[in-house]
């Protein structure tokens, strides 16, 4: 019969007799199978002293119970709730625990986290919003409840939250495609390129480039010819960023970039370059009128309606046909045989007639 004790092994020798002989000794080898029938105790519950508004461990020292045929693991304590603070996991302060085990004691999982009697705390709501205001206002009590109370200020205390970045970005074009005329430049913007984020601006938004050299285009920055190794998500959507085409035959490109926040992991965006041939239209726009009694008229854009997908600011116009009542001419009296589309914008390309004794002209 076992004595009731902890021990997990036992032995004893026997000796077989019979008249006359007997046997070697031989030990018979007992294997105790372990019952869980002691109760557990405390062995330590001496209190926690700690600093106002502190966060403190709570160890084997201050609080522990024993159980001789338990593992610490198997002992759980079950608390109610503190009035002054809550118990939590050293690794995760801000969650209140009701239950823990004397394992996690004895790790130094465990602590007190202790928030004061009588002290008004502001919870914000874990919203998007910077700011809050609470209405407060000061009054004298009476001392004996005789008469009302008088109200001596009414004031707003302002709260200021500072934004923490911790929700991811979102790509909201993930395969995004730019068209762009060969050998010129296109602006990009955020219909093209679009990453969002609910808790950060754009301009911590940064896209690099990866592998540009090896493409026939190139991002830059505000009109720059040399290639911009990163970008932001303001400088699209303030049209900073451009396309450049080196003006080779290739019909479509691909530029590999990367998106991140600071803060998240990054994310690989593919944007697939679109390459057409220059065209250039001419619609003969709105033509021109001349007022009885005037002389000259001023050519605009309109008039001539000139359109492409290359620059307009490179496009150069060339008279091959002069007019026959009249000629074309800058402001300082020059005859205009040759000029540009921004001279047409600045209105300095002047059709004036000579002879008024046709109702038509052409050039």
């Amino acid at each position: 019969r076992h004595d009731g004790s902890e021990t997990s092994r036992d032995w004893f020798t026997v000796v077989a007799r019979g008249p006359g002989r007997e046997s070697l000794p031989g030990t018979v080898h007992v294997s105790v199978e372990p019952v869980n029938d002691e109760a557990p105790y405390m062995a330590n519950n001496t209190g926690l002293d700690l600093w106002e508004g502190a966060v403190s461990p709570i160890s084997a020292t201050h609080l522990a119970a024993v159980d001789e045929d338990s593992e610490p693991a198997q002992l759980r304590f079950h608390i109610s709730t503190p009035s002054n603070g809550y118990v939590a996991l050293r690794n995760d302060t801000k969650v209140p625990l009701l239950s823990f085990t004397q394992d996690q004691i004895n790790r130094g999982l465990v602590v007190f986290v202790h928030t004061g009697a009588y002290q008004l705390i502001y919870v914000h709501d874990d919203s998007e919003t910077l700011e809050d205001s609470i209405r407060v206002g000061l009054f004298l009590a009476s001392a004996n409840g005789d008469r009302p109370d008088l109200a001596l200020h009414n004031g707003t205390l302002r709260v200021t939250v500072h934004p923490v970045n911790d929700r991811p970005f979102t790509v909201e074009t993930p395969s995004p495609v730019v068209r762009v005329a060969r050998g010129y430049r296109t602006t990009l913007s955020s219909s093209i390129l679009k990453t969002s984020d609910e808790d950060g601006s754009s301009a911590q938004i940064v896209y690099q480039v990866l592998r540009q050299d090896e493409g026939a285009a190139m991002f830059v920055l505000d009109g720059a010819d040399v290639a911009a190794a990163n970008f932001t998500q303001q400088d699209v959507d303030g049209g900073r960023v451009s396309l450049v085409h080196d003006g080779s035959t290739m019909t479509s490109d691909t530029l590999q970039l990367l998106v991140s926040d600071g803060v998240h992991p990054a994310v690989p965006v593919s944007l697939l370059i679109d390459v057409e041939s220059v065209v250039l239209r001419v619609s003969n726009g709105t033509g021109l009128r001349l007022t009885q009694g005037d002389a000259r008229v001023v050519i605009s854009p309109t008039t001539i309606g000139a359109s492409t997908n290359g620059d307009l600011q490179e496009l150069v116009y060339n008279v091959t046909s002069e007019p026959q009542l009249g000629q074309l001419v800058f402001p300082d009296g020059a005859v205009a045989d040759e000029f540009t589309h921004g001279d047409l914008k600045q209105g300095l390309v002047v059709y004036e007639q000579h002879d008024l004794s046709g109702p038509r002209d052409s050039f």
